[in-house]
């Protein structure tokens, strides 16, 4: 939820209010994106392919995703459209948004007891 309104708040600011805090316009996003993406790729695994909610991703698969992620976003993008520009230095930030979600995220669903 931190991950997801970090986004909301700054999508606000800057599209809503036309607030530009620099550092944020360039590498917020990015950092958040991981966190938020993978999530959804638990979830999607615990309860669509039903692997039940103790199940954590490998870091094999995140950083698969951090990896795909980066092509598309860093290399893809700026080649098929003007308002994308090619920044290296977010694959890192995509990285440490990764690294976020395995070392704070990536835990296995604390289930209230019944009785």
């Amino acid at each position: 939820l931190l991950a997801l309104s970090l986004f909301l708040i700054h999508l606000i600011l800057e599209r809503g209010l036309n607030w530009k805090i620099p550092f944020w316009d360039n590498y917020g996003d990015p950092i958040v994106f991981m966190p938020i993406f993978l999530h959804f790729i638990l979830w999607e695994d615990r309860f669509v392919r039903k692997k039940g909610t103790q199940y954590i991703l490998s870091w094999k698969k995140s950083l698969f995703w951090w990896v795909i992620i980066s092509i598309i976003v860093e290399y893809f993008f700026p080649k098929w459209t003007d308002g994308f520009t090619a920044d290296y230095l977010d694959v890192l930030v995509y990285g440490l948004g990764t690294l976020f979600f395995m070392v704070f995220m990536n835990r296995p669903l604390e289930c209230a007891e019944k009785g």
